[in-house]
């Protein structure tokens, strides 16, 4: 790729099962990307995958298909448009996607959902409002069982807060690609390419040189390199295994996991 220097590039599945990780990357002459198919609600799966793994890997062989020279828009309605002709929600249930893409000829970095960035020190990020308050509702779940006497441990190996709010976490899918309050864009198998709400997506214009990192919401407190990235991460994992107090989550780490979510990280130059 000319101009582009990749410096380092990571990912990891939550779980021991590496197939089983609905985060991946993508280089290619024309993108770099990274993609984070958002986890099951429900046990459904078709041909040993989730819905969240399906759609990471249509993303990236849509992706793959792009000429380069795209505009947001018209590569993200490409991409919807092979989910719903592969993966549609009557062939294996709800399904839904994040991705961070950076377009190496239109210089800009588009982001669909709640991934994140770097772009030299400033940070983007891109949190949904519901997420935000269905991990404070999580919160509240976790400090009650505590005040009962409920152990960290027994959460870990039993997550009831989850649970308690897992009915929320389906419900949310009506507020995807909806220009309402708690709405948000995100790549999913039930949007028209047509009515996708392009408007939501947030276009980070690039200014040569520049030092770029794209990552998956599995890093908690991203930093502008994997080591500083990772120590964060772990940090977080061994002070609050069960993610409501440093960074609440709708989730905490499962048991038999090794973190509360898989991750991706890509750094690279542009000169």
């Amino acid at each position: 790729m000319e101009n582009v220097r990749i410096i380092e590039k990571f990912t990891k599945s939550k779980s021991t099962d590496t197939d089983a990780n609905e985060d991946g990357y993508l280089i290619t002459e024309n993108y770099i990307a990274v993609i984070d198919g958002a986890t099951s609600k429900t046990e459904m799966m078709t041909s040993g995958k989730t819905g969240g793994r399906i759609l990471k890997d249509i993303i990236m062989d849509a992706i793959k298909e792009l000429k380069g020279g795209e505009e947001s828009s018209s590569a993200i309605c490409a991409i919807q448009k092979v989910i719903l002709e592969k993966a549609s929600e009557e062939r294996i249930g709800h399904a839904s996607a994040s991705a961070i893409i950076y377009s190496i000829k239109k210089h800009e970095i588009w982001s669909i959902g709640d991934c994140q960035a770097y772009v030299g020190k400033k940070h983007y990020i891109n949190a949904k409002e519901i997420d935000i308050i269905l991990s404070q509702a999580r919160t509240v779940a976790v400090r009650a069982y505590l005040e009962e006497g409920t152990t960290v441990q027994e959460l870990l190996e039993h997550d009831k807060c989850r649970e308690l709010i897992l009915p929320f976490l389906k419900l949310q899918a009506a507020f995807e690609n909806k220009k309402v309050s708690l709405g948000y864009c995100v790549f999913n198998n039930i949007t028209n390419g047509e009515v996708f709400p392009y408007e939501m997506v947030t276009v980070i214009p690039v200014t040569e040189p520049a030092e770029i990192v794209l990552a998956s919401d599995g890093y908690p407190l991203l930093k502008t390199t994997l080591a500083e990235s990772e120590e964060m991460l772990q940090r977080v994992l061994k002070e609050d295994p069960l993610c409501y107090q440093i960074v609440p989550s709708t989730k905490g780490v499962q048991k038999g996991n090794c973190s509360f979510d898989d991750r991706t990280y890509i750094r690279f130059q542009i000169n």
